[in-house]
C-alpha cells in the first residue's frame, strides 16, 4: 500500500461513494476551515462537481511512503544548498542535516514540515504550513497548493527537470512517468516530483483540497 494522494475528495465521494463517505469528506471541510480561521485566513469553499482532468503521472494507486522523503532532501537542498545536491547514495534521505534543519530551524517548507502519510493542502496562498495544536481531534498541518507548488518548482533544476514558466511540458511528463525503476540516479525523486506537480496543479486550478492518505 501506498501513500495515495487525492484531489477533490468531497466530489468523488458524491459522485460514487456512500453518504456516510460523503459526510467524512464534509466534515474534513470543516476542520480544515476551523485552522484556517485560527490562523485569520479566509474559509474555503470546496467544489461539489470536478471535471476529469489529466494528471500525466503514472502512479494513480500512490507511490510507496519512502519516496516522499528522498524528495524532501532534494527540497532541503534546494532551499539551502542546491550546489552541493547529490543522489543519497544509499543513505536513509530522512535523517540528512538539510532535512533536519528544515524540521528543526525554518520550519516553513509546506512540503518538507508535513506528515508522511496523511493531511491536507489546501489552494489558498499562505506563507507559513499551519499547525492545528488541538490535543484531541486534531487534523495536523495544513499546507498551502501555491507554496507547496513554489517548492517543488524550486526543486525542479536539481532533478533535470525543465520548467517553462513554471509548466512542464507533455514530452518531458511522459519521459519521466515511463521511466523504468532505478533507471538513473533520482528515479525515485523525479517519479515522487510528478505526482505532487499533477496533483497541486489540480488542486490550483480547480480550487480543490489535497487529501494525503
Amino acid at each position: 500500500m501506498g501513500l495515495g494522494i487525492t484531489v477533490g475528495q468531497l466530489a468523488y465521494c458524491i459522485a460514487n461513494a456512500s453518504e456516510e463517505e460523503i459526510e467524512l469528506a464534509r466534515a474534513d471541510i470543516v476542520e480544515i476551515n476551523r485552522v484556517l480561521a485560527a490562523h485569520g485566513l479566509p474559509a474555503h469553499i470546496e467544489p461539489e462537481t470536478l471535471p476529469a482532468f489529466k494528471d500525466r503521472s503514472d502512479v494513480w494507486a500512490g507511490f510507496p511512503y519512502s519516496w516522499i522523503h528522498y524528495l524532501r532532501r532534494a527540497i532541503a537542498f534546494a532551499r539551502q544548498a542546491p550546489k552541493e545536491f547529490a543522489p543519497t547514495g544509499g543513505g536513509n534521505p530522512a535523517d540528512d542535516p538539510r532535512v533536519d534543519h528544515e524540521l528543526s530551524v525554518s520550519m516553513d517548507s509546506h512540503l518538507i514540515c508535513y506528515s508522511d502519510g496523511d493531511g491536507f493542502y489546501v489552494p489558498i496562498d499562505f506563507p507559513e504550513p499551519l499547525y492545528d495544536l488541538r490535543e484531541e481531534g486534531s487534523i495536523g498541518t495544513v499546507g498551502s497548493s501555491q507554496q507547496a507548488m513554489r517548492e517543488l518548482i524550486q526543486v525542479a533544476p536539481l532533478l533535470k527537470i525543465p520548467l517553462t514558466k513554471g509548466k512542464l511540458s507533455d514530452a518531458k511528463a511522459k519521459e519521466i512517468a515511463t521511466e523504468k525503476e532505478n533507471s538513473q540516479p533520482l528515479y525515485i525523486e523525479r517519479k515522487a516530483w510528478l505526482r505532487l506537480f499533477e496533483r497541486l496543479g489540480a488542486s490550483i486550478k480547480y480550487n480543490a483540497v489535497v487529501t494525503f492518505g
